[in-house]
């Protein structure tokens, strides 16, 4: 037999013990004659813990954004499904391109015009200056022909914002994915005008995937203060269905305030999720894991009550008489938790015969092992 075994079989019969003796004739176990109740206890453990914090979290993705129409027009063709996984730039939808084409031939036709046109009254301009040098020309004539050089030009710059303008008008009758994603269900069908700035659809990004967890303002003070922190955590994620996702992943980052209402902060995880079995909206449990130990202490969780007031456990004082104790707990370790605020290591808090126990009251306390012995709960 095990040591934990051993001591949990003391607290056991420790236990059946206070039981047995409330089957006596008369209820006389808290009767006057029976002296004081009888009580298990255990010390408050100091451990050194591994690093692990467990917070609900939900799922969110990278990007998620709203497809719309850039340009006015029917809409021709939907190259992509509704619910398709896309590559990066890969179409998506595609608006009429002979209006927008005919464009771009006007706008061309418009440039190789003023092209011609600077042409010419750059042929002009050298014919004055060669006059001008003799003087067979006046200096309003040079003037003017300068001027005519300066408007084909400025008309050259004008024609080429046109057409490049034009062009992009073109490119943007397709729709493609900005990264690669799931496409949502279409807003739109074939052959719909749409509008410029009219939505067709959604784009989400699912891998890598984000998630979003709040972390109380105490530990992140303590933990991830600072960005060498925050890299040495593993971030693990506990599916709905208990089942261990498979990947592991990083903080990213920490939101930029505190909720005041809460106490706590934003913090943003991602992991990679290749094979897109994760999508937003998936409520987690949110693992994180850091290769340091914690100094903890330990108590047995079947000391812990509650009441209107909040959490307390009843330590022994040394006159043999019991004392309410307000605590604050962490998280739970097998058979244990954690204590964070109330306790000290050493102290005696009561871990059965709880029933009838109020503040100031004497009692007898009942060993569950050896002098010394580890509190119940403990794995060695």
């Amino acid at each position: 037999m095990t040591t934990t075994t051993l001591r949990t079989a003391l607290l056991w019969l420790a236990m059946a013990a206070l039981a047995a003796g409330c089957d006596k004739p008369k209820g006389a176990l808290f009767g006057a004659d029976q002296g004081p109740p009888r009580v298990v206890t255990a010390a408050v453990q100091q451990a050194v813990l591994p690093f692990e914090r467990r917070f609900p979290g939900e799922t969110l993705s990278q990007k998620d954004i709203t497809l719309v129409a850039p340009v006015a027009g029917f809409l021709d063709a939907q190259p992509a499904a509704d619910g398709a996984l896309v590559s990066a730039n890969a179409p998506l939808y595609r608006i009429r391109r002979a209006r927008y084409q005919a464009e771009v031939t006007h706008a061309e036709g418009a440039l190789a015009a003023a092209q011609a046109q600077l042409a010419n009254a750059q042929v002009s301009l050298g014919r004055q200056e060669s006059l001008w040098k003799n003087r067979n020309t006046s200096e309003a004539d040079l003037l003017n022909a300068r001027a005519q050089q300066d408007q084909a030009k400025a008309g050259i710059t004008q024609a080429q914002a046109d057409l490049e303008r034009a062009r992009i008008n073109l490119a943007d009758t397709e729709i493609s994915a900005p990264f690669a994603g799931q496409l949502g269900v279409s807003k739109v069908s074939v052959g719909t005008w749409l509008a410029a700035g009219q939505a067709v659809g959604t784009l989400v990004q699912l891998d890598p995937i984000r998630v979003r967890f709040e972390v109380p303002e105490r530990l992140y003070l303590a933990h991830f203060a600072d960005r060498g922190s925050i890299d040495r955590v593993a971030v693990r994620l506990r599916l709905a269905d208990g089942t261990l996702f498979a990947q592991t992943g990083r903080i990213d980052f920490f939101d930029n305030r505190v909720a005041a209402a809460t106490g706590t902060i934003a913090a943003f995880a991602i992991l990679p999720n290749p094979d897109q079995r994760l999508r937003p909206g998936m409520y987690v449990r949110v693992l994180l894991e850091r290769d340091i130990g914690i100094p903890s202490l330990l108590i047995p969780q079947a000391a812990l009550l509650n009441d209107q007031l909040g959490q307390y456990v009843y330590i022994i004082l040394a006159d043999g008489k019991v004392q309410r104790r307000n605590v604050t707990v962490g998280d739970p370790v097998d058979e244990r938790i954690v204590v964070l605020e109330g306790l000290t290591a050493g102290e005696q808090v009561v871990a059965a015969g709880l029933q009838r126990l109020r503040p100031g009251l004497a009692v007898q306390v009942i060993d569950a092992a050896a002098p010394g012995a580890t509190p119940p709960g403990h794995k060695e």
